[in-house]
C-alpha cells in the first residue's frame, strides 16, 4: 500500500511540475519558451520588405520577406526567391496554430522558429516579456547599436543587435543566425 502511495505521489509531482505550454510556443532551450502573439496594434496596417540571410553551420540562403500585419493582428510572411518566386508562405493568428501553406524552399531553420524570431525582432518589449517563459528579456544601448539579450541565469541564449538598416539575430542554443536587411519597396 505504502508503494502504491509512493507511485500516485510521483506521478502528481511529475504533473504539476510540467508548465502550461501555448500551442503556438516555440522551445528557445530546456525549459524556455516563447508563446507568439498577435501584433500589438501599433503594428497593425504595417508591412515591410526586407531581405533575409539564413546562416546555420554550413548551410545559408538568402531569401526576399514581405511582412504585413492586417488590423486584427494577424501576421503574414512570404519568402520569395532573388527573382521573386514564392518558396513559402506563412501565417499566424492568436486563434490558430501556424500555418505554413507552401513550402518549396529547404531553409536550414524551421518555420515556427522564423515566424518567432520575426516577432523577437519587431514586437515591443512589454509584450515579448510577456510572452517569454523560463528566461529574462533585456533590452540596452551599446554605442550605436540597440541590442536586445535573452538570458537564463547568466547564459546567453539569443542576442538581437540593431544597427540602421541591418539587425542581426543570433540564436546561440540552436546555432544559427539571421540577418534581415532593409530593402525599398
Amino acid at each position: 500500500m505504502r508503494a502504491v502511495w509512493i507511485i500516485i505521489v510521483t506521478v502528481l509531482s511529475a504533473c504539476t511540475a510540467v508548465p502550461e505550454r501555448n500551442a503556438n510556443s516555440v522551445d528557445l532551450a530546456a525549459g524556455v519558451s516563447f508563446d507568439m502573439g498577435v501584433a500589438p496594434p501599433s503594428l497593425h496596417q504595417q508591412q515591410w520588405q526586407k531581405k533575409l540571410t539564413f546562416s546555420r553551420a554550413e548551410r545559408s540562403a538568402t531569401l526576399l520577406s514581405q511582412l504585413a500585419v492586417n488590423q486584427s493582428g494577424e501576421l503574414r510572411l512570404v519568402l520569395t526567391s532573388g527573382a521573386g518566386i514564392p518558396l513559402l508562405s506563412m501565417a499566424f493568428s492568436d486563434d490558430e496554430k501556424i500555418s505554413v501553406s507552401t513550402q518549396l524552399a529547404t531553409l536550414p531553420i524551421d518555420p515556427e522558429y522564423i515566424l518567432a524570431d520575426v516577432q523577437l525582432v519587431h514586437w515591443p518589449m512589454q509584450q515579448l516579456k510577456a510572452q517569454l517563459k523560463g528566461a529574462q528579456i533585456q533590452e540596452f544601448q551599446r554605442g550605436a547599436t540597440r541590442v536586445r539579450e535573452i538570458k537564463r541565469a547568466h547564459t546567453l541564449l539569443l542576442r538581437i543587435e540593431y544597427q540602421g538598416a541591418t539587425t542581426t539575430l543570433t540564436n546561440y542554443m540552436y546555432q544559427y543566425q539571421i540577418i534581415f536587411t532593409e530593402v525599398g519597396l
